[in-house]
This record gives C-alpha cells, sequence and structure tokens, in this order.
C-alpha cells in the first residue's frame, strides 16, 4: 500500500465525521421529540466509528497477510482515527445538544 492512503482514508473518515457532527447539529435543532431522534443519531454515529475500527483492524491484518510490516505511522493513523470517532460519537453529540438547550437523559 502506499504511504499516502492512510492518510487519504483518514482525512476522508475525519471529513465524513466532521460533516456528519454538523448535520448533526441541524437535526438536533429541529428536534420534536428529542430523545427518540437524539438515539437514533447515537446509533449511527456508534455503527459508523465501529466500521472504521473494523476496516482499520482489516487494513492493518491484509497487510500483515501480504507479509508486510505494519508501521508505527499506519498504527498512529488507525488510533487517531478511532480515537476521533470515539470522541465524536461518546461527547460530541451531546455537547451539540447541550449547546443547543436540550436537556437529555444522563
Amino acid at each position: 500500500m502506499n504511504w499516502y492512503v492512510p492518510l487519504l482514508v483518514t482525512g476522508l473518515f475525519l471529513a465524513f465525521s466532521a460533516t456528519v457532527f454538523l448535520v448533526s447539529l441541524a437535526i438536533s435543532h429541529k428536534m420534536l421529540a428529542g430523545n427518540a431522534d437524539y438515539q437514533k443519531q447515537r446509533r449511527f454515529l456508534l455503527v459508523m466509528w465501529a466500521g472504521f475500527t473494523f476496516f482499520t483492524l482489516v487494513d492493518m491484518g491484509i497487510d500483515r497477510l501480504y507479509g508486510k510490516p505494519v508501521s508505527l505511522v499506519d498504527l498512529m493513523i488507525g488510533f487517531m482515527g478511532v480515537a476521533w470517532g470515539f470522541a465524536l460519537v461518546f461527547f460530541g453529540q451531546r455537547m451539540a445538544a447541550r449547546l443547543l438547550g436540550f436537556q437529555l437523559p444522563r
């Protein structure tokens, strides 16, 4: 794999994450039922985060299968993407909803 592919994938993931965060802000602003829509968004973000984590592990596993060493850069890019997704799911959505004045369950 070329050196720029993990960077490209991570960049696309971060751009997608930021887009989802902004869409989540817009949807939260229009929430009527409140908790039901919030939970739907949370499930979507969890699936997205789990999918990226799975992709990262599979990508590194395929590299190892073909005998290529997994570099420290690949590990750090994968870790940073997973950490960004974790922060987006568990902190970003709640923060956006609170900034908009919604009372969320603890």
